[in-house]
């Protein structure tokens, strides 16, 4: 449902009512927490609250918020504000990779109470998890943050329309989602779902780039449901395997971390996806003749539900194929993303979660024969 209300409300009112929406909910949850969530007891609660803000590692959060604005900065600006030969996107890049590298010094030096704790993360599982969730992230953003611009440009859809078109890959997402969970249960490995998952995805991304102007709904309703399958099944079972193999007082530190993982992999990637679809359409309509200059600038700085006002009658068949000719390079990307997130979850570990929650039950026995 979420598609579909948010392109009703970008077409009745406004986009900014997509980020508004959220506000009620903000509103009931934190009253919710306010009122009704008791906190464990914790004995640092006890200490001054400047002792408290100084076990926080600011410098590690200073160090990685301004690290990844400079990513994301060069990948939006590269190519389209400035090329990606200058002076300041190749400052970017080399500030990025130098505060990366400083970053994650501070946190060895730092120590436990890090931000990103190192043991952690090198732990086998967690790090298989962190890097195939960046990577099948990415993906997964890529394709339905670009979906909907086929939709608008290609098949001159609203913004409604568009997300009721995303209805068959949340539809599959969701059940397949379901499945997974059902089977993990029943089998007590994740592992089989976190591997098959991103190879169905891959094959579903590669069938989305093989959509042409004129590919019939019924080709691309199915081409969506294979790669909403293929990321419905993986995306859950990377949390599920954190959880198994951390213990419990790390668990939220590793959930937290892949969490960042899977934002920072939306962002980057997206980035990533305008920046080709921005160069690749340049390309193409600078190929044509149909197309002057200033044409050619404006269709670039135009939003997908206005670009098709740009052109006359006569210039559509070519801006369609330009255009979608660049969607289908971003599809492209997400292919590799896909598969390489069966590749980095094989080193999983094959953990059965029957085995620790027997492990569990037996432990919580054996204390409660303790206290009697």
């Amino acid at each position: 449902m979420g598609p579909v209300i948010g392109g009703a409300l970008t077409q009745r009112l406004s986009w900014r009512w997509s980020f508004y929406i959220s506000l009620p909910v903000a509103a009931v949850t934190f009253v919710s927490l306010l009122f009704f969530f008791q906190p464990p007891k914790n004995e640092r609660i006890r200490e001054p609250f400047v002792q408290r803000l100084l076990r926080l590692d600011l410098l590690g959060n200073l160090l990685i918020v301004t690290t990844v604005v400079m990513l994301l900065l060069a990948l939006q600006w590269g190519g389209v504000a400035y090329p990606w030969n200058s002076s300041r996107i190749i400052g970017l890049l080399v500030g990025f990779g130098l505060q990366s590298i400083l970053f994650l010094a501070w946190q060895k030096c730092y120590g436990k109470g890090s931000l990103l704790p190192l043991h952690i993360m090198t732990e086998r599982t967690v790090a298989a998890c962190l890097a195939a969730a960046f990577f099948l992230g990415g993906a997964t953003l890529v394709v339905v943050y670009y979906l909907p611009y086929r939709f608008q440009v290609i098949r001159d859809s609203n913004p409604l329309q568009s997300g009721i078109n995303l209805i068959p890959y949340a539809v599959a997402n969701f059940l397949v989602a379901v499945l997974a969970g059902i089977i993990v249960t029943k089998t007590g490995f994740y592992n089989p779902p976190a591997l098959v998952g991103p190879a169905v995805g891959a094959i579903g991304a590669g069938l989305l780039c093989t959509m042409r102007v004129d590919t019939s709904a019924g080709r691309w309703i199915g081409y969506e449901i294979i790669a909403g399958a293929g990321f419905g099944a993986a995306i859950q079972q990377y949390c599920l395997a954190i959880q198994t193999v951390l213990p419990a007082e790390e668990v939220p530190i590793g959930t937290a971390l892949l969490l960042l993982i899977q934002n920072l992999s939306g962002a980057i990637f997206v980035s990533i996806g305008s920046a080709m679809i921005r160069n690749r359409l340049a390309s193409g309509l600078e190929s044509r003749p149909e197309f002057s200059r200033s044409e050619i600038i404006a269709i670039l700085s135009a939003g997908a539900t206005d670009v098709r006002s740009l052109v006359s009658p006569s210039q559509l068949p070519a801006l369609l194929e330009s255009y979608n000719q660049a969607l289908r390079s971003v599809f492209i990307l997400a292919i590799p993303l896909s598969a390489l997130g069966t590749a980095l979850a094989l080193p999983m570990r094959w953990n059965s979660l029957k085995k620790v929650k027997s492990d569990c039950i037996s432990e919580n026995s054996d204390e409660s024969m303790k206290e009697m």
